[in-house]
């Protein structure tokens, strides 16, 4: 059972009586974390003892990255500083949530899935196994056409909308060098606007990345003030059907646009 589909922010989500039940009579709830869908706090609370809660951001082999805060997020180390030496910018925590935008992460989580899911079946042990092979062969396979098709484009400088994509960036060698606003839910002040346009024009950045479930007039303004040209990233996945193939088309998604975007003179 999906909770939450992709066109619906988590930052916001407030379950339905239907969704409550049905959360109710479950044995295993996955969920990135705390950190990105916490209106699940307190119906999780409430689960019987013997239904078991995974949070994703916390299995091993999952590597998290500090939230890059306000105006300092392009320091060379920020993303590697401990998330307990960071100032927490305002609507996200001291960690960024946004793990599964990462190939390794994907595989991480995917062997923590299986493990849970074998324990809890134990009866289907052998067909878990041979799908998560199955799967983990498949993002190894698309994550090294990913990284041919973006290699050509790693030096370019671009700006996103929120700044959501940084272990996209960090595993694939990106150079993003700005984001119109911190957090979806946060206007950012005129200063950061001035300073994010002056940036752009100093690095040359060619590309301005929207979300398609975020309408923010400043982004158009963001286009229009520094001639860079706009597309669109997508971390959530909107408009996608749920199933085994979503992540794939997601990253696939978002690659495309970042290399042909930035491809262009």
């Amino acid at each position: 059972v999906l909770l939450l589909a992709g066109n619906t922010s988590p930052h916001d989500h407030a379950l339905r009586p239907s969704q409550a039940r049905l959360l109710q009579q479950a044995r295993l709830v996955f969920r990135i974390g705390h950190e990105l869908e916490a209106f699940l706090d307190k119906p999780l609370a409430s689960l019987s003892s013997d239904a078991r809660v995974i949070d994703l951001i916390d299995v091993p082999g999952v590597s998290r990255l500090a939230t890059r805060g306000g105006d300092d997020w392009l320091s060379p180390d920020g993303g590697d500083q401990p998330a307990s030496e960071r100032d927490e910018p305002h609507g996200h925590g001291p960690v960024d949530a946004h793990i599964w935008l990462s190939p390794p992460n994907a595989d991480a989580m995917l062997g923590a899935i299986t493990d849970a899911l074998t324990a809890a079946d134990p009866m289907n042990a052998a067909r878990y196994a041979a799908n998560s092979q199955r799967v983990r062969e498949r993002i190894a396979d698309q994550e090294r056409r990913w990284r041919a098709r973006l290699a050509p484009v790693g030096r370019q400088p671009f700006v996103v909308h929120h700044d959501a994509y940084q272990y996209l960036e960090r595993h694939f060698g990106l150079n993003a060098i700005g984001a119109v606003t911190a957090s979806p839910d946060r206007q950012p002040s005129a200063i950061h606007v001035r300073e994010l346009l002056a940036r752009m024009q100093a690095t040359g950045a060619r590309c301005v990345f929207r979300e398609p479930q975020l309408d923010s007039p400043l982004i158009d303004m963001v286009v229009a003030s520094s001639g860079a040209r706009a597309s669109a990233l997508d971390p959530l996945g909107i408009g996608l059907e749920p199933g085994a193939s979503a992540w794939f088309q997601l990253m696939e998604a978002n690659v495309e646009s970042l290399a042909n975007c930035l491809a262009q003179r």
